[in-house]
């Protein structure tokens, strides 16, 4: 069994955690993961509690981060280390931010042209 966990900062915003529980559902729809979960590194539920809850034997964990920075150069990584030193029976894989994604380029020119569309009030 697989399992992907998504790493996030957290927000007292609540549509922080609606982006990502939007990502999370598009995921699971995709079927390549026994388990998709949500951790965050700033609120509840914490790294460390959500792989302690999954039953897969393979843990990959990927920062829903847009930038190389402290918490994704040594923040992360550290957590990381002291799960998988707490779950020794566990395969615990640290994957790269999503920012350095080549598919973020797409992502980005995709807003601005639907900032483009509605400012010329093109309609689908």
């Amino acid at each position: 069994m697989k399992a992907l966990i998504i790493l996030a900062h957290g927000s007292k915003i609540n549509q922080c955690l609606k982006s990502i529980e939007f990502h999370k559902r598009r995921i699971e729809k995709l079927e390549v993961f026994d388990e998709v979960k949500i951790a965050f590194l700033e609120f509840k539920p914490k790294l460390h509690e959500v792989v302690k809850k999954c039953k897969s034997e393979t843990i990959y964990i990927i920062p829903f981060f847009l930038l190389y920075g402290v918490h994704t150069i040594e923040n992360i990584p550290k957590l990381v280390e002291m799960v998988k030193s707490k779950y020794k029976e566990k395969k615990i894989v640290l994957c790269k931010p999503i920012g350095t994604d080549p598919l973020i380029t797409f992502a980005i020119l995709n807003r601005v042209i639907e900032e483009i569309k509605d400012e010329e009030g093109y309609k689908d």
